[in-house]
């Protein structure tokens, strides 16, 4: 019989991993699956509309720029890839499906929390 210590310790590993968000592979959306590498407008064609869509910003760098010629204060600029999160929701007890696109193409497939 494993020790009581260790017994806790991987309770506690399994409570952590299932209050994640799962990862997977694909979403399928009736009859249609959407996976990475596929384009927003594959994504509408096959699942329509989300609920909800977030944009992000995935900085890529920053840097500081001085005014041409003028005495001013630096400006700290940062250069982002736009990042757009959108969410489906399939209706009550269904988990919600967090679909994240960058550059126009489907990069994963997130499962949150149930749906009320």
């Amino acid at each position: 019989m494993p020790a009581p210590h260790l017994l806790q310790l991987c309770l506690a590993s399994v409570l952590v991993a299932a209050s994640l968000p799962v990862g997977a592979e694909a979403l399928r959306c009736g009859n249609n699956l959407v996976s990475p590498g596929d384009t927003k407008t594959t994504v509408i064609q096959k699942c329509g509309e989300p609920a909800r869509k977030d944009y992000l910003c995935k900085r890529k760098r920053s840097y500081t720029r001085l005014a041409d010629g003028v005495e001013t204060e630096p400006v700290l600029v940062t250069v982002c890839d736009q990042v757009e999160d959108w969410t489906y929701d399939a209706g009550p007890g269904t988990f919600l499906t967090v679909l994240r696109f960058e550059q126009n193409e489907l990069k994963s497939v997130l499962y949150g929390d149930r749906s009320n």
